[in-house]
């Protein structure tokens, strides 16, 4: 039972640090040895974030040369465009993609090297004091989490900023009221992911820390089955093992619930500021 504690108490405090700490820390390493090629990823956000602010530009002329006025001309001219700007936001999609994806696979081959070369370098005492299911973890988890990070904020700070600051742009152009009524909602927004952001963070420790206790249990079972035939522990660790698996499960769950309600949370918000739009729309014509 002790090394159970103090095994989740290292990765406790793995898990537990400041995010004010890790980001600009892996800034200043994964994100300064892979400068040029998050440079690339960013032309490529700039494209889909421009293609996706000139498409919905578009379709007031659309709606008011080909609908309203039927100027039958007008069908090909904004027709092409629409189909020349799609063509662009897909290959520049694509190419955000594998390029965001060739980055993260090589921060994690480099962080898995660069972890197994540290611990050929260590000494004796430094594999007595820690356990392998700790290393192990940090192995497997630790450089997926590096990824995970570095891409969410190069993606929210790339394509999601430029795309939401060309749209904001796109609206007040063509309605100043309008934008408004829509931006309203930003802040019921912004609020509800901070609060599921947090909720998340605690229910991905609990997964990480419930992986180790899986990973610890199956080791001590392969290694010691001597022993666990010889005392008849297989009722003891069948029970522990089944505890570990619940805590996971359950984490799984409440990720599950947490995870799933960002979506309708946003639909709603858009679907009332929809309804708003609607409405002065109807009132001022």
């Amino acid at each position: 039972m002790l090394l159970f504690e103090r095994i989740k108490h290292r990765l406790s405090g793995l898990l537990g640090e400041d995010a004010r700490v890790i980001i600009p820390r892996l800034l200043l390493t994964d994100g300064r040895r892979y400068a040029w090629r998050y440079a690339l990823a960013f032309v490529f956000m700039f494209f889909v974030a421009a293609t996706t602010s000139s498409s919905a530009y578009l379709m007031k002329d659309v709606i008011n040369k080909i609908f309203v006025e039927g100027r039958e001309g007008a069908i090909w001219a904004l027709g092409g465009a629409l189909i020349a700007l799609a063509t662009i936001k897909g290959f520049a999609t694509y190419g955000q993609s594998v390029t965001l994806g060739r980055i993260g696979n090589r921060i994690i081959a480099g962080y898995q090297q660069r972890l197994y070369d540290n611990l050929l370098a260590q000494g004796v005492s430094f594999f007595s004091e820690r356990h392998s299911t700790e290393l192990i973890t940090r192995l497997t988890y630790g450089a997926s989490g590096a990824r995970a990070i570095l891409e969410t904020l190069i993606t929210t700070v790339g394509r999601d900023l430029m795309s939401l600051i060309g749209l904001v742009t796109v609206m007040i152009i063509q309605d100043a009221f309008l934008a408004f009524i829509c931006l309203v909602a930003m802040p019921v927004a912004v609020l509800g992911v901070r609060s599921l952001i947090r909720r998340t963070r605690k229910i991905v420790q609990r997964q990480f820390i419930g992986a180790g206790k899986i990973i610890h249990t199956m080791q001590e079972t392969i290694q010691g089955i001597r022993v666990v035939k010889s005392f008849n522990l297989e009722d003891t660790l069948r029970a522990r093992m089944g505890a570990n698996v619940g805590e996971v499960e359950q984490a799984m769950n409440k990720w599950v619930s947490v995870s799933s309600r960002s979506s309708p949370l946003m639909e709603m918000l858009g679907g009332f500021a929809v309804a708003a739009a609607v409405m002065y729309a109807a009132s001022a014509s």
